[in-house]
């Protein structure tokens, strides 16, 4: 009688053990994917915030190129500059060499202009024919009158991707 007894005893503190071993991980696997899921949302919200971060100072930056395009436009509208194409281009490269700008160009309201990229370093005439369909799109709007940047595009003249900011004339 006490070997059925003890056998009993065995066989429930085994399934006692099994149940607790079984709970306790799955309480384990809840706390560990709780941790995950709150690292994970922590993350996000990180990337997030720096995404946001580095989208004003884009945005601020695009803002200052816009006003350095847009003054030196009105320069050379002002001026007679525009009236000798090799006066122009000798500006043009002057002034490229001074900034970051992969390439400058000066555009007139009949589809003519002048190129100068810093990469040849020479100033070439071009006209809207010439251009990536999107660098026309943003040309036209700034000749009436709007600040604009285009979408990213591969450049055949550079061979890499860029995008145009046009300033209003």
């Amino acid at each position: 009688m006490d070997e059925k007894k003890l056998a009993k005893q065995l066989r429930r503190i085994t399934i006692i053990t099994i149940i607790g071993s079984l709970l306790l991980s799955a309480i384990g696997f809840g706390i560990f994917g709780y941790i995950m899921k709150s690292a994970h949302e922590a993350e996000h919200a990180q990337l997030q915030a720096e995404t946001a971060e580095y989208k004003e100072r884009l945005l601020r930056q695009m803002d200052k190129n816009l006003q350095i395009l847009t003054t030196l436009s009105k320069a050379y509208e002002v001026s007679t500059i525009t009236d000798d194409p090799r006066q122009l281009g000798q500006s043009l490269m002057e002034t490229n060499a001074a900034n970051d700008f992969v390439s400058m160009v000066y555009m007139r309201k009949d589809g003519t202009g002048l190129m100068h990229t810093t990469e040849s370093g020479e100033v070439e005439a071009i006209t809207m024919d010439d251009l990536h369909p999107y660098a026309v799109e943003v040309m036209e709007s700034a000749l009436q009158g709007k600040n604009t940047i285009s979408k990213i595009f591969r450049s055949q003249a550079l061979d890499e991707k860029i995008f145009i900011c046009c300033s209003r004339v």
